[in-house]
């Protein structure tokens, strides 16, 4: 919840659905005790996933929530100016996040390089880029 409430920067939700299934007291339902799922879509959102790594701005997202999963299906965003298609990003367990990204970027190469730099991999590799 806590990067949740960090990494949203802004959007506006265009629709929503929540089910909501068990005893309050046993959520999250870690045990099969209950169901718990959020779907939202998001327009014009803006995503700061990581400190010291780039934002993402105009995403247009599915987000799903299930149990302790997370799955974001991205139409559309941008990254300084790279735009992104077909972004499939999940967590298959918020108690031990492990993030998993595919899709698409195009754009000017000067533009991926300059994500590059404006991330923690750019001072490491700042030689080479």
């Amino acid at each position: 919840m806590h990067w949740l409430r960090r990494s949203l920067v802004s959007g506006r939700v265009s629709s929503g659905a929540l089910l909501l299934h068990g005893r309050l007291a046993a959520f999250p339902f870690a045990n099969g005790s209950g169901v718990f799922q959020v779907s939202v879509d998001v327009q014009d959102g803006v995503l700061d996933y990581m400190p010291g790594w780039p934002r993402i701005d105009q995403l247009a997202a599915h987000v799903d929530f299930v149990g302790q999963s997370m799955r974001i299906r991205a139409r559309s965003a941008n990254v300084l100016g790279t735009d992104l298609k077909d972004v499939q990003a999940s967590v298959a367990d918020l108690r031990q996040p492990r993030l998993h990204v595919s899709g698409q970027a195009t754009g000017a190469l000067s533009g991926m390089l300059d994500f590059l730099r404006a991330s923690p991999l750019g001072q490491r590799y700042t030689g080479m880029l």
